[in-house]
């Protein structure tokens, strides 16, 4: 077993992700600002371990291949003091069921004598429909689930719908609880920019899916939005250029809309900057709760911003270890839940500071990096 680090030494985190960072998938950014992070707070190594990868270098960090069938994992952990995993399940197989990944990641870690931790993204596809193949599926999704988590010191998972979820399946070592950052960066915002921003101004931002599906129920509360806050103006953000997207937006009218499909983070964060509301229809089904929105990346770029979150249904408060942060703010199809035009700014001011208390990337560093600091 290896000796563990002391304070002022350079510690080597192996992060596992399902594909290479830096190509726009959500989880790998995270990774790869996760990785910044960590060696900007704590001169904290990182070198990513890539299913099949081609490429040996992303940026400052190094890029390790493997294959699951490969159960050894010879040299994978070399040279690393702790293994970080991000989990989720349709990363590492095309129907969710990545079987060879626990047995994998036993071996991997009787060889190498390392800690491990996992931050699951995902634990299982949520499917009521029995047409769809995760709906029969699913038991065996938690059986992975269940089997990935026991091998781990520490479970990271994004809020409390989660940590309940983990917890009915098994009983983990430990887990803690972080929602996740924002890809789109995470300015310096101060009270004044909020107050100055448009009102009229709103955003969707996030990946192809949920920006289609967020599009299309924006166009159909638009009328519903009160005028105070009526838009004016629309940026459509991320994602992979979409013909039907294109198509949808065409039909709004009396706004601006202007459509960035494959943004950089940095023009996405100026634009956010700017704006006062944004609109996302994160969940398939209106009986879904609230607080798994945690788990959103386009969730937290609108608080990582100061951006109002808006939703096309009403449902119960977001918190984390009982903070509760405001709202959450509903239009739906007959009533409308937003903050007053006089609390608007001290509402984005407070999403703001609830973001950088619990979900920044300085605060998921510093979490990742006190769990590294844990004995072997």
């Amino acid at each position: 077993m290896p000796e563990r680090w002391s304070a002022d030494e350079l510690k080597t985190l192996l992060q596992i992700v399902p594909r290479l960072p830096g190509t726009q998938d959500g989880v790998g950014d995270y990774a790869l600002n996760l990785a910044q992070a960590l060696a900007r707070q704590f001169n904290t190594e990182t070198i990513f371990a890539v299913p099949h990868a081609t490429a040996k270098q992303v940026g400052a960090f190094a890029v390790r291949s493997f294959d699951l069938s490969d159960a050894s994992g010879a040299g994978l952990a070399q040279d690393c003091e702790d293994v970080l995993l991000h989990y989720v399940n349709y990363g590492y197989h095309v129907r969710g069921v990545p079987r060879r990944l626990p047995g994998f990641l036993q071996t991997l870690r009787q060889n190498s004598g390392l800690r491990m931790s996992v931050i699951f993204h995902e634990l299982f596809a949520e499917v009521r429909a029995p047409w769809r193949s995760a709906f029969w599926l699913k038991p065996l999704q938690i059986r992975i689930a269940r089997e990935i988590a026991a091998l781990a010191d520490v479970c990271f998972v994004s809020g409390e719908v989660m940590a309940g979820q983990l917890q009915r399946i098994t009983q983990p070592a430990r887990i803690s609880i972080h929602p996740v950052m924002s890809n789109f960066g995470e300015p310096v915002l101060s009270t004044g920019d909020f107050a100055t921003r448009d009102p009229h101004r709103w955003v969707i931002c996030g990946g192809t899916a949920l920006v289609a599906r967020s599009v299309r129920s924006f166009a159909a509360r638009l009328g519903e939005i009160p005028e105070v806050f009526s838009p004016r103006e629309l940026f459509v953000l991320g994602g992979r250029a979409d013909d039907s997207i294109q198509a949808d937006l065409a039909r709004l009218r009396g706004l601006k809309v202007k459509y960035f499909p494959e943004i950089e983070a940095s023009e996405a964060s100026r634009i956010l900057s700017s704006c006062s509301f944004g609109w996302l229809d994160y969940f398939h089904e209106t009986r879904a709760l609230v607080g798994a929105v945690l788990k959103s990346t386009a969730f937290a770029a609108y608080c990582a911003h100061g951006v109002i979150p808006v939703f096309p249904h009403a449902g119960s408060s977001i918190q984390v270890r009982q903070d509760r942060m405001p709202g959450p703010f509903s239009v739906g199809e007959s009533e409308q839940d937003l903050p007053s035009e006089a609390g608007r700014a001290q509402v984005a001011q407070s999403l703001y500071d609830w973001y950088q208390r619990n979900a920044s990337s300085q605060h998921l560093a510093a979490t990742v990096h006190s769990a590294m600091g844990q004995p072997a």
